[in-house]
């Protein structure tokens, strides 16, 4: 499972990276463990660790989203929209759930976001113009 995961997000998102890391300690799955541990170290200061994990994190295959998000989270915003941009292009599919995950949050007031969620056909207006009305048993 990712609860350890999903508690340490929580924690780092609250600002308690401290918190966050006890928590990714925890995690069971390898990947989710990495680049929680990952987000924690950078945002304690521990810029050294961070780097030479972050350089490892990038040389495995088909981790796009993963290290734009890492970006977006440390505050390199081109570089995460660079890659955000090279992923919808290449496959769409992979990429329709970034509008609502909270790593890509420092992004959300660049135009290019709003481009590139078009392009997955998740934008606001886009899924704002979803007619969902669903009729109730009576």
């Amino acid at each position: 499972m990712q609860v350890h995961y999903l508690i340490g997000m929580s924690r780092l998102l609250a600002g308690n990276p401290a918190g966050a890391l006890t928590k990714f300690q925890q995690e069971e799955n390898q990947s989710l463990k990495a680049v929680g541990l990952l987000l924690a170290k950078h945002d304690l200061g521990k810029k050294a660790e961070f780097q030479v994990e972050f350089e490892k994190i990038q040389q495995m295959d088909d981790v796009n989203y993963t290290v734009a998000a890492i970006h977006a989270w440390v505050g390199n915003a081109e570089a995460a929209l660079e890659l955000l941009e090279k992923g919808v292009t290449e496959d769409p599919r992979t990429f329709v759930g970034m509008y609502q995950e909270p790593l890509f949050r420092s992004l959300h007031q660049d135009p290019r976001w709003i481009e590139i969620l078009n392009k997955t056909g998740r934008s606001p207006e886009q899924l704002a113009s979803i007619n969902f009305d669903i009729p109730m048993p009576e």
